[in-house]
């Protein structure tokens, strides 16, 4: 078994019928997705936060929703991370928004997220 995340979920796919670079960018996308804003580095203008934004682009039934559903699989399964769902009103949508509101706290009791 692979030794990283983006290879093991590349050989784990390896079976269906999805090019490799599509994925390569679900995989990379899960990364971003499973990090939320609790990755970020520090600059002179405030945090800089690693947000992604990823699009597969291709005629139909080539493999993009194979590859993305893979990828979405595994997040929902952690139940940790939360992903809106695939179709939503506005309402719902802000009901989702509400309900993923997350807190960390540092040692201290400083709030890392609100």
């Amino acid at each position: 078994m692979s030794q990283d995340f983006i290879t093991g979920f590349l050989e784990w796919t390896s079976g269906i019928p999805s090019p490799e670079i599509f994925r390569l960018w679900s995989a990379i996308g899960a990364v971003a997705s499973a990090s939320e804003r609790r990755v970020f580095i520090r600059t002179a203008g405030g945090e800089l936060y690693p947000n992604l934004f990823t699009l597969l682009v291709a005629a139909p039934a080539i493999g993009k929703t194979q590859a993305i559903r893979r990828a979405e699989g595994l997040l929902r399964s952690t139940k940790k991370i939360h992903l809106a769902a695939d179709g939503t009103s506005k309402a719902a949508l802000l009901d989702q928004i509400a309900a993923a509101d997350r807190k960390i706290v540092l040692p201290g009791g400083a709030n890392l997220l609100e």
